[in-house]
């Protein structure tokens, strides 16, 4: 349910969706005996990010930045390129929350993993 909103939701709603799909991946970290590995924990990340990533650009494309800039709309230019570095932001940031919550809750196998296997795409992208 929460994937397929990620996929399908405006922009501006997605950071209503980010909790409860990390709470999701708690819930599957702490009780799976299969799917609690650093390697498909990357996979989720890296798909979550690829998802924020994808509807980033169908809310505002480069194109449709010049395109605002060229119409003396810059402002509005900005602030769309504002939400979307918040969107990024927010999932970061939830991640980041999550992480602290499973090392508190499963001290024997806590999300360690580098940052940069996680968001290196979504952080060339920002």
């Amino acid at each position: 349910k929460w994937m397929r909103k990620l996929n399908e939701d405006d922009v501006e709603n997605l950071t209503a969706i980010f909790k409860p799909i990390m709470h999701t991946l708690m819930l599957i970290w702490k009780h799976s005996t299969h799917y609690n590995t650093p390697n498909r924990l990357v996979v989720m990340i890296r798909e979550m990010c690829n998802s924020v990533i994808d509807q980033s650009c169908r809310f505002i494309s480069g194109e449709q930045i010049f395109l605002l800039i060229e119409n003396e709309e810059a402002n509005s230019a900005v602030d769309h390129i504002t939400l979307v570095l918040n969107v990024c932001g927010s999932f970061k940031n939830t991640y980041f929350d999550y992480k602290s919550k499973v090392s508190n809750e499963c001290p024997g196998n806590q999300w360690c993993i580098q940052n940069g296997a996680l968001f290196g795409r979504l952080d060339c992208f920002i």
